[in-house]
């Protein structure tokens, strides 16, 4: 009969403890080893040849950005490419140009008056907001 030890699951120690490696010496007072490691091999030397934690969270920041700069570029481009293929009416999908064209005329002055209407898009967004708060 084999005095193997056998864990409770059914494997063999032995062939566990090969597989983990050998178990280190505990440390003494003085935090050295009581004893030598019987391997005259040494465990290879952890380099950090990456980025530094700070760096590879700028490099993610930056790797993210990049994303929605790109699908907002992308975006922008379909809606570009639709309104010059001029598939439906300007009313229905402007061009962009023509969109951002006005936004710059409703928010401030352009031939002596002020914004849209004589009053900023500040201030429609303030009194819509205000209406629908109240309640009316």
């Amino acid at each position: 009969m084999s005095s193997k030890l056998i864990n409770i699951d059914g494997n063999d120690r032995a062939a566990e403890a090969t597989r983990l490696g050998p178990i280190p010496a505990p440390a003494s007072a003085n935090g050295t080893a009581d004893r030598v490691p019987e391997s005259s091999e040494s465990a290879p030397a952890v380099t950090s040849s990456g980025p530094g934690p700070r760096a590879s969270r700028l490099v993610g920041w930056v790797r993210q950005g990049a994303v929605q700069v790109s699908a907002v570029a992308v975006l922008i481009g379909i809606w570009w490419a639709v309104a010059a293929a001029d598939i439906w009416p300007d009313l229905l999908v402007p061009s962009p140009a023509d969109v951002f064209g006005q936004l710059f005329v409703i928010t401030g002055d352009h031939d002596g008056i002020r914004g849209y209407s004589g009053y900023y898009l500040q201030e429609h967004l303030w009194y819509s907001m205000s209406r629908l708060l109240k309640g009316a």
